[in-house]
């Protein structure tokens, strides 16, 4: 995200929180809480404020530095790890895996799991950048002259941001997990045996009801997604669920029964559909494995005459071999049952 404009901490004239490592912690009643409260981390990074401009007037020149990089450790202790870590470690444990969930009943097995870890993190971001604000504001500029309280107040701050990240980022992973479960389940109860094998009267341009499903249950995730994420961890995550969900759909090409002609066409329809929705996470890998989906069912739909061409020349070859040899094979079976 970004910071937006001038400093949006003064805000708050009566805080009653204090920073002093002698009280118990500030957050002990706030870290029970299920929502990050935008208003708190302003009440607490207004007191740093206040706290710092005391020390100013109270101290020495040369005490600055020392004063103002304790009272922004100590910040970082309440705030980072005691406010932020503590919320964020919490809504980890709320992303239990899909078996659990269906489980303890925290998902129905008929129903699509509801994913609030994004939105959490957009909201932690918001608290981090204005942390980070302050860091460059209100803090940095009086501990400069003294390079060991620099240095060590720098590495304080980039060890809670590590810390802050790899929570997000395994936040993010479970996420991602829980989705591509949920589809894999949908493909194994929902995907019907003659979907893919259509008579004449059946056969329609309509995707099958599986996709339909999928599309757009992950539209919706795209949409949170899109909306909580941006720059280097939309395109990581994207990427990583991306390539996760072509193994998964061309695993599931495998298993499903295709007739030629009118099945192979049937399959077109659903293998374009899962490709224009990936079109959306804009990362090139993802779209070329995609691309390689998009060919297998001309297996299905071209004359004999022409099928070396499609192995060939299309991003079909682009497959492992022997899943090149897999799908000739169920081209084979399928010729054979046709006739």
């Amino acid at each position: 995200g970004g910071g937006g404009g001038g400093s949006a901490i003064g805000g708050h004239q009566n805080s009653s929180i204090r920073l002093s490592s002698s009280q118990s912690s500030p957050f002990q009643s706030y870290s029970q809480e299920l929502e990050i409260s935008l208003e708190v981390a302003l009440s607490v990074l207004h007191a740093s404020e206040e706290a710092i401009k005391r020390a100013l007037k109270f101290s020495s020149k040369d005490e600055t530095p020392q004063y103002v990089f304790q009272l922004f450790s100590l910040l970082l202790k309440y705030l980072g790890y005691e406010y932020l870590t503590v919320y964020l470690e919490r809504e980890l444990e709320r992303i239990p895996k899909i078996e659990e969930g269906l489980a303890s009943g925290v998902w129905s097995s008929k129903e699509a799991p509801k994913l609030e870890f994004f939105l959490k993190a957009q909201a932690l971001n918001h608290v981090v950048i204005l942390l980070q604000r302050h860091f460059h504001q209100e803090a940095l500029p009086h501990i400069l002259p003294s390079i060991n309280d620099h240095t060590h107040c720098v590495m304080e701050m980039n060890t809670l941001m590590s810390v802050l990240e790899s929570k997000i980022a395994e936040g993010l992973e479970r996420s991602c997990e829980v989705i591509l479960d949920y589809i894999r389940r949908l493909f194994r109860t929902e995907q019907k045996r003659n979907d893919f094998r259509p008579t004449e009267e059946q056969f329609d341009t309509n995707t099958t009801q599986v996709c339909s499903k999928i599309v757009s249950f992950l539209s919706h995730q795209i949409s949170t997604i899109d909306l909580c994420l941006d720059g280097r961890n939309r395109t990581k995550f994207y990427r990583l669920f991306g390539l996760h969900l072509y193994s998964i759909i061309l695993d599931h090409l495998k298993e499903v029964s295709i007739s030629l002609g009118l099945g192979g066409m049937k399959l077109m329809r659903d293998v374009t559909e899962y490709k224009e929705l990936v079109a959306r996470f804009q990362v090139p890998e993802v779209d070329e494995k995609f691309e390689v989906l998009r060919q297998i069912p001309n297996l299905f739909i071209v004359e004999d005459a022409n099928i070396k061409t499609v192995l060939e020349e299309s991003n079909v070859s682009k497959l492992d071999r022997t899943d090149i040899l897999h799908f000739v094979k169920k081209r084979d079976e399928s010729k054979r049952s046709w006739f």
